[in-house]
């Protein structure tokens, strides 16, 4: 485990807990608790230059800032549908480099797993079906493929950048009003979810609640996500709040 500073993981920490014994790095794109993007293809050629692989956790980041895989020379990028892809519970993703869907054997298997149904000899298919378990659900597959359609139509890029607009105009703010910001300094780490404390944070967070806003309080703070939905002047109502307390 390496502990994070200034709410992200520093390549230099990472780079002493690895070596050559080092099968895998597992990340997050973003952190759920301060929202730091994280720069995986320095994480990805640091694993491979020790035959190691890089497994992502992409929840908090797909659907709100631009996913390149094949750019960022990740392995394998595993996602949910229900947070910023605004899909359903029940359905998500998992991307597997091409190259390694012959390399990497599940160490599970079921009926959508395999070419013949025979439980002694079973043959695994040659695509990234291999992973597939069991069935799945349908029902929440078909609303997650509808959002993901509208993300796409409205465009990544337009979305990141809507995003990261409103996240900056909150993070302002908060260095205006001159609260505690839980989430890093550096810009180019910047995501949609910024959290911050207060000399009061519970008092804090339960004053917003009554304002309507929709929060989670966590141990380092209070988390707000902000999507492309949002608007300049739900931002500034927030703010607004604060600067009264």
């Amino acid at each position: 485990m390496v502990r994070g500073r200034g709410g992200a993981v520093r390549l230099e920490d990472l780079e002493k807990a690895v070596d050559d014994k080092t099968k895998a790095i597992s990340i997050s794109h973003v952190e759920w608790l301060t929202g730091a993007r994280h720069d995986i293809r320095a994480f990805a050629d640091l694993a491979h230059e020790h035959g190691a692989y890089l497994v992502v956790d992409g929840i908090q980041a797909a659907g709100a800032v631009k996913v390149d895989v094949k750019r960022e020379g990740v392995d394998f990028y595993a996602c949910g549908g229900y947070k910023w892809l605004v899909g359903c519970s029940g359905a998500g993703f998992l991307y597997v480099k091409k190259d390694l869907i012959t390399e990497i054997e599940p160490v599970q298997f079921g009926y959508r797993s395999v070419e013949e149904h025979d439980p002694e000899r079973p043959r695994l298919k040659d695509s990234a079906k291999k992973y597939e378990l069991g069935e799945p659900s349908y029902l929440s597959t078909v609303g997650t493929m509808a959002a993901i359609k509208m993300l796409l139509d409205l465009g990544p890029k337009a979305i990141e950048t809507r995003v990261l607009k409103l996240s900056q105009r909150f993070y302002d703010g908060l260095e205006h009003l001159g609260v505690t910001i839980v989430s890093p300094k550096e810009k180019e780490m910047r995501s949609g979810v910024v959290s911050f404390s207060t000399k009061n944070t519970e008092a804090t967070f339960n004053h917003l609640k009554t304002d309507d806003f929709y929060l989670s309080l966590r141990p380092a703070g209070i988390r707000v996500a902000i999507d492309f939905y949002n608007t300049e002047e739900e931002v500034d109502r927030i703010l607004s709040v604060l600067a009264r307390e």
